[in-house]
């Protein structure tokens, strides 16, 4: 059984009016430098921990520029930082106890426990495997292998669902066609006039996941635009100018 995506004309026109409408916006213009780089960033050690920190932090709660998780992640001194962690000996009660301490940022607890055990997990051996598979992202690829390495951090990591994996890659510029299908990409999705539900529940489900982004892949395609900057355009059309790039770059 097979299943055949078919576009019409204005539904590429719709990928294209969106990117055109924002291409301006500090997020767009992040994708294309970094996202669309021949070269993209190296990752190391502090940086992977910051952007998993961002991943759960940023699921089932807003993260617009003037939410208390995007004010939390660029503070300064920032508390969640990989070396300061690693000098803590109940990493889950310092970290539910910081956030809490800031105030108006959800699941806490949840977060600290899930910060603990990744950083156990990756302490205890995996950081040579992680690190070699972000590497291999920088320079440009495949949908396959960007969803191969998606897959990886969905199975290995606590917390990351198919959704923040990818949402972690997408922040460290390390992908092109691999993008979060977030509440703000539904919406628009549902607003064009996609075929097949994009909600929490159905995309909970990997295969589910990779089908409805299938899709979207193949009609960016067809717009000739990049996935990345299209989720940058969409999610640049539901907030203001008042992003800044260190609020954006992990």
């Amino acid at each position: 059984m097979r299943i055949a995506w078919h576009f019409a004309q204005n539904d590429i026109d719709a990928v294209r009016s969106i990117v055109a409408d924002h291409r301006n916006h500090v997020i767009v213009r992040d994708r294309i430098a970094r996202n669309l780089s021949a070269s993209k960033p190296a990752v190391d050690r502090q940086r992977f921990w910051r952007a998993l920190t961002m991943a759960l932090l940023t699921t089932q709660q807003p993260s617009g520029p003037r939410s208390a998780v995007t004010r939390f992640l660029a503070g300064k001194p920032y508390e969640l930082t990989y070396r300061r962690c690693t000098e803590i000996s109940d990493v889950a009660a310092y970290v539910t106890d910081r956030l809490t301490t800031f105030g108006g940022i959800r699941r806490h607890g949840v977060i600290g426990s899930e910060l603990s055990r990744n950083l156990a997990l990756l302490d205890d051996g995996l950081w040579p495997e992680l690190l070699e598979r972000l590497a291999s992202l920088r320079a440009p690829t495949t949908i396959n292998h960007e969803r191969s390495v998606a897959d990886f951090l969905h199975e290995k990591m606590f917390g990351l669902g198919p959704k923040q994996s990818r949402n972690l890659l997408l922040a460290l510029g390390l992908v092109r066609y691999e993008i979060p299908l977030d509440s703000r990409v539904g919406k628009w999705l549902r607003g064009i006039g996609f075929p097949v539900p994009v909600n929490p529940a159905a995309l909970a489900d990997r295969d589910y996941y990779c089908f409805a982004l299938d899709g979207l892949q193949l009609l960016c395609a067809k717009a000739d635009e990049y996935p990345c900057v299209v989720d940058g355009a969409v999610f640049a059309s539901f907030d203001s100018e008042e992003w800044r790039d260190d609020l954006i770059q992990f």
